[in-house]
């Protein structure tokens, strides 16, 4: 069977008030409005979770089949990260006890303010709460990793429509290490500075490591509304001069940044879905500290190692990196694992799943992409 794409374009411009919210209500709404414009598809894949219900009325109103991407947890989580209370993971949710959620744990460093964020939240669990009620009318699902499965079949989601297909490596981070492994060891982090990620952990753990035999130096690269809390740590304790915050990098720039670290740090304490992070880490041949959740250890592979996600243990671990003189080894181990998140091998993955779902089709199958 042989597949050829066409994207089909679809407003869905935001406004000011939660536009994230308002942007996937109107996709939904245009889409419904435009049902037979897609019923000429054989395969309709949707990279936005807020759309289930829009493909869903597509599957049952048309002859398409559809793929939907799960890319975090918004099929099932207003709050997309299924952090409950923000201090441990969910299992079950109701109403009641999602509102609780919400209204407990609201981001308040949030630079859009605890109450835009409680409020765009609950505008979400609308969404959420109406892919509850079709979700098993769509025909097949992608998850970026086998524990982003796992909570969905939690959830309620069949296990067997879902398929582990990764995120591809951009190529542009395969690119040679350009650090030789030496003192100040230069640890890094990239990504937003949220609650979720954990980043209030990371100036405790440059802090944690300072009484060592070695030196150390940390780079966070990201913006958000804990990076005034992170500055203060940095500040209270002394490490000023040991904390560069390069704040947003262009994408294009950032294989340079990593591949001149020694080591990339991750104290992330929600279920990452298939952090990009940690891709571009094992291309660039940067070793990864990472606190363990789901699947991630098979995600990483050689190229780091796990922790308990305590501030002693990343120090322990950091510690045991340099003390065994395990950089290289590390680092070639994670640039040879960065092979298996091959584009040619995910496309390869993707189309065997839209054969799938159109298995009683012939001849020339074509898709349509939301996103």
């Amino acid at each position: 069977m042989t597949f050829r794409s066409r994207r089909t374009r679809i407003s869905g411009s935001p406004n000011r008030t939660h536009p994230d919210i308002a942007r996937d209500t109107k996709l939904i709404n245009e889409i419904r409005s435009r049902l037979e414009e897609f019923g000429e598809y054989d395969v309709v894949h949707s990279y936005l979770m807020a759309l289930i219900p829009a493909l869903a009325e597509i599957g049952q109103r048309t002859d398409a089949a559809t793929v939907v991407t799960l890319n975090a947890y918004q099929g099932v989580c207003a709050k997309n990260d299924l952090l409950y209370r923000n201090a441990e993971h969910c299992e079950s949710k109701s109403l009641l006890k999602c509102i609780d959620c919400i209204g407990r744990t609201g981001f308040r460093d949030n630079e859009h303010g605890y109450l835009y964020e409680t409020g765009g939240q609950l505008l979400s669990l609308r969404l959420v709460r109406s892919a509850d009620e079709c979700f098993d009318r769509i025909d097949a699902f992608r998850a970026p990793s086998e524990h982003v499965r796992a909570n969905y079949t939690q959830f309620g989601y069949d296990r067997d429509k879902i398929h582990v297909i990764p995120h591809p490596v951009d190529e542009e981070f395969l690119i040679d290490p350009q650090r030789g492994f030496t003192e100040p060891y230069k640890l890094l982090y990239v990504g937003y500075l949220v609650e979720r990620k954990g980043v209030r952990k990371l100036i405790p753990i440059l802090d944690s490591v300072r009484d060592s035999d070695f030196e150390f130096e940390l780079t966070v690269v990201g913006t958000g509304g804990l990076e005034s809390t992170l500055r203060a740590q940095a500040e209270d304790r002394g490490l000023r001069n040991q904390v560069t915050f390069a704040g947003f990098v262009p994408n294009g720039e950032l294989p340079a940044v990593y591949a001149a670290h020694d080591c990339f740090v991750y104290p992330g304490i929600w279920e990452e879905p298939l952090a990009r992070v940690y891709l571009e880490s094992l291309a660039t041949g940067t070793p990864i500290v990472t606190s363990e959740y789901g699947t991630v250890s098979e995600i990483i592979g050689g190229g780091g190692v796990t922790t308990d996600g305590s501030v002693d243990d990343f120090r322990r671990k950091i510690l045991d990196l340099v003390r065994a003189d395990r950089f290289t080894e590390v680092s070639r181990r994670g640039r040879q694992k960065a092979t298996e998140y091959d584009l040619a091998t995910i496309i390869e993955d993707l189309i065997d799943v839209y054969a799938e779902v159109r298995s009683q089709n012939t001849g020339v199958g074509v898709y349509a992409s939301t996103s």
